[in-house]
């Protein structure tokens, strides 16, 4: 069961346990991923690094959830379900989001 925690423009499931969160099928894309709405939403703090977790199954259609990586930055890597299209982002990864390395801001400029 998730907890409901409203967005600007969505609603947020946040999974109460790990701080993880859900966004139906467009919702992610609805999301301002700006440094205040980052934070405002994504407030859990993010898993140690090597934390590891058994596979994740999709909390509307119960199919196994498979692995992303994000196009911009892909050191971010989070779960889809490819039957209704939701996401899930670990604690802290809408925050890395929100923020783009020097790195990757010039990879996005000259590819």
């Amino acid at each position: 069961m998730m907890d409901q925690t409203p967005s600007s423009d969505v609603i947020v499931d946040r999974c109460p346990a790990c701080g993880g969160m859900w966004f139906d099928a467009l919702e992610l894309e609805k999301v301002s991923v700006s440094r205040k709405t980052a934070n405002a939403v994504d407030v859990a703090p993010a898993p140690a690094a090597g934390t590891a977790r058994g596979a994740l199954n999709c909390p509307r259609d119960g199919q196994a959830l498979i692995h992303m990586t994000a196009l911009r930055q892909p050191h971010i890597r989070y779960e889809s379900c490819t039957v209704c299209g939701g996401a899930f982002l670990d604690a802290g990864e809408l925050r890395d989001l929100a923020h783009l390395s020097l790195k990757e801001r010039l990879l996005n400029i000259f590819g």
